[in-house]
C-alpha cells in the first residue's frame, strides 16, 4: 500500500470517527455508498431515516478532510513550504503549528530525527516557524550561547546560595545569565 492511499484511509478513518456520535457504523457506510452514487443528500437522508443536518455535516468534514489530504500532498512533494513566516504545517496530519514539539511527533510515531528523515528535511532543519527560529536566534545571540567560551561558568553552589535566598528559577537564570535548563541540570549534579 503507497503512503497516499494509507495516508487517505487515515482521512476516511479521521471522518468516521468525528461523525460517530451523529451516525452509527452501518449508517456511515451506507451513506457513503449513497453519496458516492451521486444520491442527493437530502434523499440520502430519507432513504437512511436521519435528519438532513447529519448529511451535511458528513459531507463538509468529508470535503475537509479531502482538502486537508490535497494540502498534505502538496506539501510533501516541497516539504520546505510547509514552513512558513508563522505556522509550520505537520506533514502528517496537516495541523499546523508555530514548533512541531516531539510530543506532536510522538502521536504519529515520530522522533524529529525520523521526522525529518521521512520526509526529506535536511538533518539542520529547524522543526518550527521562520518567526519562531528568529526569536530563538535572536535569544541565542544575547545570551551569547553560541559560543561555549561565552557561557558563564555556574556551580551549584551559586544556584543553591541564590535558591536559599528565595529566588525562583527566572530569577536566577536572569541573575546569573544562564538558561532554566541549565540551572536545573546543575541542580541534578551529584
Amino acid at each position: 500500500m503507497d503512503k497516499s492511499s494509507q495516508h487517505s484511509q487515515q482521512e476516511q478513518c479521521s471522518a468516521k470517527k468525528s461523525t460517530a456520535n451523529l451516525l452509527s457504523v452501518d449508517e456511515y457506510e451506507e451513506l457513503s455508498k449513497l453519496l458516492a452514487l451521486g444520491t442527493d443528500p437530502d434523499i440520502a437522508a430519507l432513504k437512511l431515516g436521519i435528519q438532513p443536518n447529519t448529511v451535511k455535516e458528513y459531507t463538509k468534514r468529508q470535503k475537509k478532510a479531502q482538502r486537508n489530504s490535497e494540502k498534505i500532498s502538496r506539501l510533501k512533494a516541497d516539504p520546505m513550504a510547509a514552513i512558513n513566516n508563522t505556522t509550520i504545517t505537520c506533514l502528517v496530519c496537516g495541523q499546523e503549528f508555530k514548533v512541531l514539539t516531539a510530543n506532536h511527533l510522538a502521536t504519529h510515531g515520530h522522533t524529529g530525527k525520523s521526522y525529518k528523515k521521512t520526509f526529506g528535511y535536511a538533518p539542520d532543519v529547524a522543526l518550527m516557524s521562520r518567526e519562531q527560529l528568529k526569536k530563538q536566534e535572536n535569544r541565542d545571540q544575547r545570551l551569547n550561547w553560541a559560543n561555549p567560551a561565552c557561557r558563564p561558568d555556574v556551580t551549584k553552589d551559586q544556584i543553591l546560595t541564590l535558591r536559599e535566598q528565595g529566588c525562583k528559577v527566572d530569577a536566577i537564570s536572569a541573575e546569573l545569565g544562564i538558561s532554566r535548563s541549565l540551572i536545573y541540570r546543575r541542580l541534578k549534579e551529584v
